[in-house]
């Protein structure tokens, strides 16, 4: 049988009633409390007296009076600029308000204080965030056949992406209406287009370059200009291959190319 047990009033209620009033009290007290270490980190009282000292010399003292860590971007608070202050019983807030003015901001973060350039007052934060801008597309050979790897560039930059596995790209965090791409692939004509931001997915069709093919020597591991090899080259074409069956690659190499030996 369910116990039961009276409440004040001296009515009878379960247990579990019982739990939940329970746990709701301590949801309540936990949230008082943790206002209230909120409230005293904010007001924490500081006595301070620096003279042509680094923000780094500022804050190991902040630190040793506060227990608390400090963390800022080191580019954005040059380390030769001085700080002279003298403060006595002042706000952790107040003293560091005096010392970076109304350019920097802060928040805290358990025993963190985390400090960071404020956004310009009236200033959207759209215009703050990297511009959305993008151009997608799909690079493909003669046939229609996706090419995997290509190098799709902002044209007088190094900034660029390359194709996946289905000759798929995307070029984000683009500003304008429209940018020049140049594309390139080993084997392939470059190519350089004129791309509208944030319009329709683009379709680039590359052409063989059979002058650049013949340059060039790959040989299962690496690609290399021809009159860099150093050693004999010979072409197996796949026509080649085809004239006999053999259950294997290898076993169909033996004997077509010069000083080649299969084990396995």
């Amino acid at each position: 049988m369910k116990k039961k047990w009276k409440n004040r009033n001296g009515n009878v209620g379960s247990y579990r009633t019982k739990t939940m009033l329970v746990m709701k009290m301590m949801f309540v007290f936990t949230c008082c409390l943790i206002f209230h270490l909120s409230a005293e980190v904010k007001a924490q009282l500081v006595t301070l007296k620096v003279k042509d000292a680094s923000f780094t010399e500022v804050t190991r003292e902040l630190k040793r009076l506060t227990g608390r860590e400090f963390f800022y971007n080191h580019e954005e608070i040059p380390a030769g600029r001085a700080f002279n202050l003298d403060v006595k019983e002042t706000a952790l807030d107040d003293v560091l308000r005096a010392l970076l003015g109304e350019r920097f901001t802060w928040e805290y973060i358990d025993e963190m204080v985390v400090i960071h350039p404020a956004r310009p007052a009236n200033t959207p934060l759209q215009q703050q965030q990297r511009p959305a801008g993008k151009v997608t597309g799909r690079v493909v050979d003669e046939e229609g056949a996706p090419l995997v790897g290509v190098t799709i560039l902002l044209k007088g930059t190094t900034r660029g992406v390359t194709t996946d596995a289905d000759g798929n790209f995307e070029l984000p965090g683009l500003d304008g209406s429209s940018v020049t791409l140049r594309v390139t692939y080993i084997g392939k004509q470059p190519v350089e287009i004129e791309a509208r931001v944030n319009a329709s997915r683009l379709e680039i069709r590359m052409k063989d370059d059979t002058s650049e093919i013949d340059q060039v020597v790959v040989t299962g591991y690496q690609t290399i200009a021809r009159e860099k090899s150093t050693g004999a080259v010979t072409t197996i074409t796949a026509a080649t291959l085809e004239d006999r069956y053999t259950p294997s690659l290898r076993s169909n190499l033996e004997g077509r190319v010069a000083g080649l030996t299969v084990y396995g």
